[in-house]
């Protein structure tokens, strides 16, 4: 394990890396490709330290992006949920619907006839009346020509 010193004391320090040996030979020939002057244990550390560094730096940005991508996934699982309880409601209401506008037609229906049978009786009623006052009128008219 690289970095297997404690550091807890060091801010920044508390994380380890763990880097595989292909990694580590890596590292070992981008140290070796130096020139002499700059060849020295200390440049090797500030390397090893300078890409620890990056690493947890793109880790830390990868793990960030990666429980936004979670969270955003986890409202779009809610929304789907909230949309599918709303479409079985809209379903639900929609039958209820469709019964109430067939009572409601049914009752538009009986409306409509009884209208109907009431112009009717009223009609029948006017002739009634007319027939009534005119047939008084008649024996009014017939009495006063009587009487004269």
């Amino acid at each position: 394990m690289l970095f297997s010193k404690d550091r807890s004391d060091e801010k920044d320090f508390t994380e380890k890396l763990n880097i595989d040996d292909e990694l580590t030979k890596l590292f070992y020939y981008i140290h070796q490709s130096m020139e002499k002057k700059y060849f020295t244990p200390r440049r090797y550390l500030v390397l090893l330290e300078s890409y620890r560094q990056v690493y947890l730096s793109k880790q830390h940005a990868i793990v960030k992006r990666q429980q936004h991508l979670k969270s955003g996934v986890s409202k779009l699982n809610d929304a789907r949920k909230v949309v599918d309880d709303l479409k079985r409601n809209a379903e639900v209401k929609q039958k209820e619907l469709a019964v109430k506008q067939h009572e409601a037609d049914e009752a538009l229906k009986q409306i409509t006839k009884s209208m109907a049978v009431s112009i009717d009786h009223r009609v029948l009623l006017d002739k009634h009346c007319w027939i009534f006052y005119f047939s008084n009128r008649m024996q009014v008219h017939k009495k006063s020509k009587w009487n004269n």
